[in-house]
């Protein structure tokens, strides 16, 4: 089965073939060893500014912040592990 690997080039997204795709549970592992401190320093630094706010509110704000550094140094974080990942 042919796999595909969505790179970022800047602006521009595109696929290659991946012949060898890394297992979920490395890439899950990974996503969550980057995205856990993100959230804690998060509400470390905003919550005590936001204390009054709506929660709904609270969570929109976190998730506009959190979802581009994601969508940025995700990709840059997996492949600092690409050795481990193809493993």
């Amino acid at each position: 089965m042919t796999s595909y690997v969505l790179f970022n080039q800047g602006f521009f997204l595109y696929l290659k073939m991946n012949p060898k795709q890394a297992p979920k549970w490395k890439l899950m592992l990974l996503t969550w060893l980057f995205i856990y401190p993100l959230i804690n320093v998060l509400f470390f630094l905003l919550f005590p500014l936001m204390k009054e706010w709506h929660q709904l509110l609270k969570t929109l704000t976190l998730t506009l912040i959190l979802v581009p550094l994601m969508g940025a140094f995700l990709p840059k974080w997996h492949g600092l592990f690409k050795n481990w990942l193809q493993k």
